[in-house]
Parts: structure tokens; C-alpha cells; sequence
């Protein structure tokens, strides 16, 4: 009937109206089509999709609650804009045998974290730290930690990655 057409298309409206915050990304606020200017819900989707390739956009939160879940974790990549991975020695992953941690911009307390990680069976490790404009704010002693363990003997790969402390 017409009421259950019209709730229908109120539904898919308000459900397109949320593609960016189940994605993590800012809503678009329109979009041009040959100089044809649309603001609607169409026109803010299609402003919304065009930044889902903007990796500083997106934030994954804390993973903290996630290691006690996943013991048997054996690799992890992860692309976002900024993450943390918890306190320093919270993240326990005793299988994680691969991570690669790609940021916009990593907190110092990320990179500590990553530093400080309980992953005994870690072979291959590479950490984007990004740029200061995104959130990319560790330093080398965030990072020094990391290069004085000696607790990870299984280690054949350790890539440190866009950071601006690399000359350090």
C-alpha cells in the first residue's frame, strides 16, 4: 500500500544517511554531478564514498578487549587512521606470528604499546607511524623499547615505517 511504500523509502533514506558512520568516515556533504549540485541523500552517499580511501579518516578505537578473545591470532594487518593496541604489555598475542600496523598517524601510547607487546612468535613486524598533521606524534623513545628486546628470537623482519623520527 502507499504507507508501506512511503515508510519504505523513508527507510532506505535514513539507512543511506548512515553509510558513513558504519564505516567510520565523515558524511559527505554533497556532490557535484557536471556542475549539477546535490545535497541530498543521493548526492551526500557519493560525498561520503569519495572518502573512504582517506586512510586518516578512519579510527578503529582501542583494541584492548580484543586480545584476551583471540590467543590464537596468528596475523594481524590493520589500515586506519589512528588505533591503539592498549597499555604498555596489554597487548598479549602468543601466536601472532605477522603484524603490520598502517596509521595516518600513531599516538605515542600506540607505539608503546606495540613496543612493549607480548608476541613471542612474532616473525614479521612493520609499523607505519605516519605524520604529526594526522595524530602521528611518536618518537623515538616510544620506539626504543622495540629495538632493545632481545625477547624475540623468532623476529626476521622488523620494518619501521613513514615515520619523521627516522633520522634520529
Amino acid at each position: 500500500t502507499v504507507l508501506v511504500g512511503f515508510l519504505t523509502g523513508v527507510g532506505i533514506q535514513v539507512a543511506l544517511g548512515q553509510v558513513g558512520g558504519l564505516l567510520g568516515i565523515p558524511e559527505g556533504k554533497g556532490y557535484s554531478f557536471f556542475g549539477w549540485d546535490d545535497t541530498g541523500t543521493i548526492g551526500k552517499l557519493f560525498g561520503t564514498l569519495q572518502n573512504i580511501d582517506q586512510i586518516s579518516w578512519h579510527h578503529v578505537g582501542s583494541l584492548a578487549g580484543l586480545w584476551p578473545s583471540v590467543p590464537r591470532l596468528e596475523t594481524l594487518e590493520i589500515e586506519t587512521g589512528e588505533l591503539e593496541v592498549g597499555e604498555p604489555g596489554q597487548m598479549v598475542a602468543p601466536a601472532l606470528e605477522r603484524a603490520v600496523f598502517i596509521t595516518g598517524g600513531m599516538s605515542p601510547s600506540c607505539a608503546r604499546g606495540i613496543a612493549t607487546a607480548r608476541i613471542p612468535a612474532i616473525q614479521h613486524l612493520e609499523i607505519y607511524y605516519g605524520d604529526p598533521n594526522y595524530g602521528g606524534n611518536a618518537t623515538i623513545d616510544d620506539v626504543k623499547p622495540l629495538l632493545d628486546r632481545t625477547d624475540l628470537p623468532k623476529l626476521r623482519y622488523l620494518g619501521l615505517k613513514n615515520s619523521m623520527f627516522a633520522n634520529d
